[in-house]
């Protein structure tokens, strides 16, 4: 795991498994990863379907750093999320949205060259179907109508106010009708 070309493949829409950086290197070309480079392992997680998937290493015995990329190469990868402590503590978590079939690298890294056991746990959640439509099917909109009392017009007074609803809502002076204006 330690070389970008024998990363460790995984998938699907969950996931755990446990690795470590105990005597792991960096790469020539190599990014550093939420600003830290020093001992990478990484695996290539492939999303079974569009979504937003969340990694991250609670657990890990260490100050981890988190990167995920897109690329084949180490020297030419493409950043798509990355983060040094999730709060609370010193492990990492990033989310993004994934793209079905697209292959994503994901290194864990020590900060200032920390190292020790890794654990990598990962989540997909799969977009609903009308996501992926350019456009929703329109549907006609009808104002919804309230009983009690009308608000006054703009511009002139009102004494009144209506429930609209979970806000009581009155105009006056000229102004729009306002949840604070009520009395």
């Amino acid at each position: 795991q330690d070389a970008f070309v024998k990363s460790y493949p995984i998938g699907g829409t969950r996931g755990a498994v446990k690795g470590s950086n105990v005597d792991c290197t960096v790469e020539a070309g190599e990014p550093s990863h939420a600003g830290h480079r020093s001992r990478s392992v990484w695996w290539t997680y492939t999303a079974p379907s569009n979504g937003q998937v969340t990694v991250d290493t609670l657990g890990s015995t260490f100050d981890t750093v988190l990167a995920v990329y897109t690329g084949n190469s180490v020297g030419g990868l493409t950043p798509v999320a990355s983060n040094d402590d999730t709060a609370p503590g010193r492990q990492s978590r990033v989310a993004f949205l994934a793209a079905a079939g697209q292959q994503y690298r994901i290194a864990v890294d020590g900060k200032a060259s920390a190292s020790g056991a890794i654990a990598l746990q990962w989540r997909h959640a799969a977009s609903p179907a009308n996501d992926n439509r350019p456009t929703l099917p329109s549907s006609p909109v009808r104002p919804v109508r309230r009983p009690g009392p009308a608000l006054a017009p703009l511009g002139r007074p009102a004494s009144r106010c209506t429930d609209a609803g979970d806000s009581l809502r009155c105009g006056g002076r000229g102004q729009r009708p306002s949840p604070a204006r009520c009395a």
